[in-house]
């Protein structure tokens, strides 16, 4: 085996991969998790696939408690997700108050096409160490992704002094297109949090700050505030944890070898499909190589019926208006 490739699996304490990319371990911790989400009610569906695959992929020893950064979800729809709900994982709500993001851009001038996508709920994460001040540490996760193993060994690295744990942004765009000058950029939609030192410096408050100093450089919205407040303080994890939709193709790579990559790609714990091209309405231009795992996760989510019953409508509703169109003369 390359030198490169085994020293990075040693990483991790993972001892056992099964086909299914379960991760189990002989070294896993008993752990309580704190896992945050940030959702309106027209993501709910992609909330729900993404709290499915990291109940699916629970270790025996794992416990979770998911906290929902709620930006209007419906009753109907969190009766649905009640349903992943089990003595190894809780969901709490946490209603958001959006006029307290009324200075934070959405879609600024310049802003990345990748971020066209973005709503102001990306900014919610800010108020996480004032939510749950008691916490010392906790994982922010995009509901655009799925979990396709345990999180056990993600949420046992050692944060250290820094702020955050995170991979680094693999999109060239992302970097060059930036008006805020960082050696390396890394993704927000993954960030294993230290809760305790951001409550300690008052990083909340710092961020809200940071969003006003530098509005008119603002592209890639919050994760450019981000990357500039926590510059120095940045643990860098494994690409496996955070495998983006660029991972084959475009990306810069700065921070990790060809054979950390390809690691990553063959075996990724995090799948994440972030940029405007998501497996679950632009399946044929999504890039994801494994944007299947998508559909593996909603098959089992609360929400997979009435998927179907919505993709049958609208094929009925196409089938309709295609019939009802006047012939070509």
């Amino acid at each position: 085996m390359n030198k490169q490739l085994q020293s990075d699996i040693l990483i991790s304490p993972v001892q056992k991969e099964q086909d299914s990319h379960i991760l189990e371990s002989s070294n896993a911790i008993a752990s309580q998790m704190h896992i945050f989400f940030a959702s309106d009610d027209k993501f709910a569906q992609h909330l729900s696939v993404a709290i499915t695959s990291i109940v699916k992929n629970m270790l025996s020893c794992d416990r979770v408690n998911f906290y929902v950064l709620d930006g209007g979800i419906s009753d109907k729809n969190k009766k649905k997700l009640s349903k992943l709900e089990s003595k190894s994982a809780s969901i709490e709500y946490i209603a958001i108050d959006e006029k307290l993001f009324a200075h934070c851009p959405i879609n600024p001038q310049g802003a990345s096409i990748e971020c066209k996508h973005v709503g102001l709920q990306a900014y919610y994460r800010y108020l996480i160490p004032k939510l749950k001040p008691d916490l010392e540490k906790v994982l922010y996760l995009d509901c655009d992704l799925v979990a396709n193993a345990s999180l056990n060994d993600l949420w046992n690295t050692e944060l250290g002094d820094n702020y955050v744990g995170a991979v680094e942004d693999t999109y060239k765009s992302a970097k060059s297109q930036m008006k805020i000058k960082v050696d390396h950029l890394f993704n927000s939609g993954v960030m294993l949090i230290n809760n305790k030192k951001w409550v300690k410096d008052k990083i909340s408050d710092l961020l809200f700050e940071n969003t006003k100093l530098l509005f008119d450089k603002i592209v890639y919205v919050d994760q450019d505030v981000l990357n500039y407040t926590f510059r120095n303080k940045i643990y860098w994890l494994e690409p496996r944890y955070n495998l983006q939709q660029n991972a084959w193709f475009d990306g810069q790579r700065g921070a990790y070898s060809d054979e950390r990559m390809e690691y990553a790609r063959s075996r990724p714990v995090i799948a994440h499909f972030n940029g405007p091209n998501k497996p679950w309405d632009r399946y044929y231009k999504c890039r994801y190589k494994h944007k299947k795992l998508y559909g593996v996760y909603l098959r089992q989510s609360p929400f997979f019926l009435e998927w179907i019953r919505w993709n049958a409508l609208r094929f009925i509703h196409l089938l309709i208006h295609k019939q009802r169109k006047p012939e070509q003369t």
